[in-house]
């Protein structure tokens, strides 16, 4: 049986739990995710603020290899950045998975530009964004293949600060 996400979901359970997780682990926090979702907007990285029905703000915020991947700047990231963050209420929790040291990614023969990226970049971006550097978790994994156009993947979490 193939589990949708069941590599990134198997990443966060053990990196919140520091143990290994079961298949029942992995199928229990995917019907989780399931039923938590209330909903799923349309957006635009580049504006301020990025959803268009103004500005809401929400207890969980997700974005997967978004901001990285559609710029080669890494200043303009950071503002990408920001404006997803802007959408995480206080106390709330920002998870995100960007590519590391990227010169690009390719999907099928084509190769599409990404912002050179690290873990000292993303942690910093993070903070300047009002989240508190003690709630910043970060992990990176290798490339699985030295074919890549990126080093590696990086999987992060943070909790906003309370105003």
């Amino acid at each position: 049986m193939t589990l949708p996400l069941t590599g990134v979901t198997l990443f966060a359970l053990e990196i919140e739990s520091g143990a290994s997780a079961s298949t029942f682990d992995i199928l229990r926090r995917t019907n989780m995710v399931r039923t938590s979702v209330t909903s799923i907007r349309h957006g635009d990285v580049r504006k301020t603020p990025p959803v268009a029905h103004g500005v809401q703000q929400y207890d969980v915020v997700a974005s997967n290899f978004c901001a990285e991947c559609v710029t080669q700047n890494s200043e303009q990231w950071g503002v990408f950045v920001a404006n997803i963050a802007s959408l995480v209420a206080p106390g709330g929790i920002f998870l995100t998975t960007a590519v590391r040291k990227a010169n690009g990614y390719s999907v099928g023969p084509v190769l599409f530009p990404a912002a050179s990226i690290d873990e000292a970049d993303l942690a910093a971006v993070l903070r300047e964004s009002g989240f508190s550097a003690q709630q910043i978790v970060i992990r990176s994994v290798p490339a699985d293949r030295a074919s890549r156009h990126y080093e590696g993947l990086m999987l992060a979490s943070a909790v906003k600060r309370n105003l």
